[in-house]
């Protein structure tokens, strides 16, 4: 996991580099952020070129090597998705996973941007 902190009295949390994918003009970052109670805050800021709604994801395995979805996100629109997961935030930082965004819902086997956890 990318640059984890704890600062204290606050939350955990880690941000993710999105790198922009396939010539999207697409990148960002995630902010995942340790609720306490076994789940896990994910916001994405990621600037789209596209003003369509984005599909993203949790997926397992990396950016070099995406596996299928394991949590799903809410839409990136107009940049940003804000969404809380059914998952620690131990389970994401000791496990392999990456956040990726999709094009659209109808090309979503099109990546525009990707971060792994």
């Amino acid at each position: 996991m990318q640059e984890e902190e704890q600062v204290e009295g606050a939350a955990l949390f880690s941000e993710i580099t999105l790198n922009e994918q396939n010539n999207s003009g697409q990148s960002g970052a995630a902010l995942l952020t340790d609720l306490g109670d076994g789940t896990t805050r994910v916001v994405i800021s990621a600037p789209s070129p596209f003003e369509n709604l984005q599909p993203a994801h949790i997926h397992s395995g990396t950016c070099e090597n995406l596996g299928g979805v394991v949590y799903p996100l809410a839409n990136v629109e107009g940049g940003s998705s804000d969404t809380v997961v059914a998952a620690s935030f131990g389970d994401l930082a000791e496990g392999t996973f990456a956040i990726n965004i999709h094009m659209s819902a109808e090309q979503s086997d099109v990546y525009t941007a990707c971060g792994n956890i």
